[in-house]
């Protein structure tokens, strides 16, 4: 019962994790599309973790209805 919240607070840490560090480099950063380009590459690894989650994959092969 508690596994998907453990999950949930688990992404959640990990998404403010990556905001303050694109802060940090936006701040450091004389060129915004190199930002931009690292803010996409954080994504694609972000959402390839949870597309090889458990939780995604028990989410799937869960029948409708």
């Amino acid at each position: 019962m508690l596994e998907p919240s453990l999950i949930w607070l688990d992404w959640w840490r990990r998404g403010a994790a990556l905001g303050w560090g694109s802060l940090q480099r936006l701040a450091s950063l004389p060129d915004p599309g190199q930002l931009r380009s690292w803010w996409l590459t954080d994504m694609r690894h972000l959402t390839a973790d949870y597309l090889k989650s458990p939780a995604f994959f028990a989410w799937m092969t869960t029948p409708a209805g």
